[in-house]
């Protein structure tokens, strides 16, 4: 194949992937996880941002009036949903967004970037960057603070929002205050058959890694780009703002999240770490995690955001 030609998904992988993007968002609907807070909010308002690639649909979660950061032009906090690259979904946070919006008092923009395999890397990292600048740029039309905004998101989206900080650093910006992200993916270059952990059918096995790989990064000499592998950018520590990441035990994500925390932190990134003991991948986004443990991921974040997003950023000494 010539090295200008883009490899091409296998007609039975682009089948499995299309599937499983359209089927799975209506078998699991009715298992979302219920509200959080008991404190209320508006249905989020639907906006389409425009991008490089095409308007994207947002979904557009206001704070509660009495949340502590609600107070005159709230900042911004944009989620960017999880789904392995291919799952379009992005309802599936709204527990996690309206929570962060009525405890916190941010304005939660969730992101609905387009996924595989209709789309390759790196179209939703561009796509999600395009939103963040839009974002910065619209806080007078909009009643939002442009200046104070964080990123955040699990699994895939927990990759896309590094991949995101990693784009607003080469671009010099716009600047972000926090980030907080839930089981990300930092290595595309990892094989498939390294998916394994101490259960015996892990939520991301074998099988789900060669179906991304296959899909969204079927380029394979382009896995190892840093856009991609963010562990593999030199720049990394450089483009973090102060960073909370959320592991889980049995992951078979774990221990490229740890060499990444590991790595970061030793080039003097500010890196929150805090691992769930007994848990799986997907457990921050699943009703069967049980609320308590669910309200103690979502406090974590709710308390960086509320740390970071304040007017007047406490003095980290």
């Amino acid at each position: 194949m010539n090295a200008a030609t883009p490899a091409r998904i296998a007609p039975l992988t682009w089948l499995t992937a299309a599937t499983a993007k359209f089927a799975l968002p209506a078998l699991i609907r009715p298992f979302r996880i219920a509200p959080l807070s008991e404190r209320t909010i508006d249905e989020p308002e639907v906006v389409h941002v425009p991008t490089r690639h095409g308007r994207v649909r947002c979904f557009v979660h206001r704070p509660h009036p009495d949340a502590p950061l609600a107070q005159g032009r709230p900042p911004v906090h944009l989620n960017i949903h999880g789904g392995g690259f291919i799952i379009t979904d992005p309802r599936q946070d709204d527990h996690l967004a309206t929570y962060l919006a009525a405890e916190a008092g941010a304005v939660v923009v969730n992101i609905d970037y387009s996924t595989a395999p209709q789309v390759r890397f790196p179209v939703a990292e561009e796509q999600c960057f395009d939103v963040l600048r839009w974002v910065a740029d619209s806080g007078d039309a909009l009643g939002w603070d442009g200046e104070r905004i964080s990123l955040g998101g699990g699994s895939a989206g927990g990759k896309l929002t590094l991949s995101t900080l990693q784009l607003a650093h080469r671009a010099g910006a716009p600047p972000v205050r926090a980030a907080a992200v839930v089981v990300p993916l930092v290595d595309a270059t990892i094989p498939p058959q390294d998916y394994t952990s101490a259960l015996p059918r892990p939520q991301v096995g074998p099988c789900i890694a060669r179906l991304v790989r296959d899909t969204y990064f079927v380029d394979a000499e382009r896995r190892a780009d840093p856009l991609a592998s963010p562990l593999l950018d030199p720049d990394l520590a450089a483009a973090l703002p102060p960073l909370l990441v959320i592991s889980a035990e049995h992951d078979t994500l774990t221990p490229q999240i740890e060499r990444f925390v590991d790595r970061v932190t030793a080039e003097g990134a500010p890196v929150t770490h805090r691992g769930f003991e007994g848990r799986d991948h997907g457990f921050a986004a699943q009703r069967s995690t049980g609320a308590a443990v669910l309200r103690e991921c979502a406090d974590l974040i709710a308390d960086h955001l509320r740390t970071h997003l304040a007017r007047t950023t406490p003095n980290p000494t």
